[in-house]
């Protein structure tokens, strides 16, 4: 995730959620998110860090 909502600081939140809601709904995990946190996620592309393992062997015996 990148987060681009120009916030400063660290949040410490919590939220229930279950695909399906006490009504029998669905919901979708994206639109939950927006309706109890306030938050719109969205696909966009951005730089990722990667990690490429060239090779791996066990270690020797000592």
């Amino acid at each position: 995730m990148i987060d681009k909502t120009g916030l400063e600081g660290a949040y410490d939140c919590e939220m229930n959620w279950s695909q399906t809601d006490s009504d029998g709904a669905n919901e979708s995990f994206f639109s939950a998110v927006q309706e109890h946190l306030g938050l719109k996620l969205q696909p966009s592309k951005g730089p990722v860090e990667v990690l490429v393992i060239d090779s791996i062997s066990r270690p020797s015996e000592n």
